[in-house]
């Protein structure tokens, strides 16, 4: 069993803070992509300071980054966008970081 990885894209001077998921919570991450209906066009995310999104790493499963109300994932040389209109999977993801980890701003976003 390959460990998926988390990252929260908060600083901009420093190393973003990373932590390591569990069996059950990658599960519920991928459950909830697989639900999502495909975003009709292109998305763009602007570039901002401050919180830019989270994402998930996992080998065998892909990149997947999530913002507002999208999530992307990149496996195999190939990109797919998916719409999130309640935010499902960027704050699940989020609400798994070790306690203390992240700025409590953060799940206000």
């Amino acid at each position: 069993m390959t460990k998926c990885k988390a990252r929260a894209f908060i600083f901009s001077g420093r190393s973003d803070p990373i932590w390591f998921l569990n069996e059950q919570q990658k599960n519920k991450l991928i459950m909830l992509w697989e639900g999502f209906d495909p975003a009709n066009a292109q998305v763009h995310i602007e570039s901002k300071l401050g919180y830019r999104g989270v994402s998930m790493i996992c080998p065998d499963y892909g990149e997947f980054f999530a913002y507002g109300r999208y999530v992307r994932r990149m496996i195999n040389n190939r990109i797919e966008w998916r719409v999130d209109d309640k935010k499902l999977f960027e704050q699940f993801l989020l609400s798994t970081a070790p306690e203390g980890l992240l700025p409590p701003e953060i799940f206000n976003t």
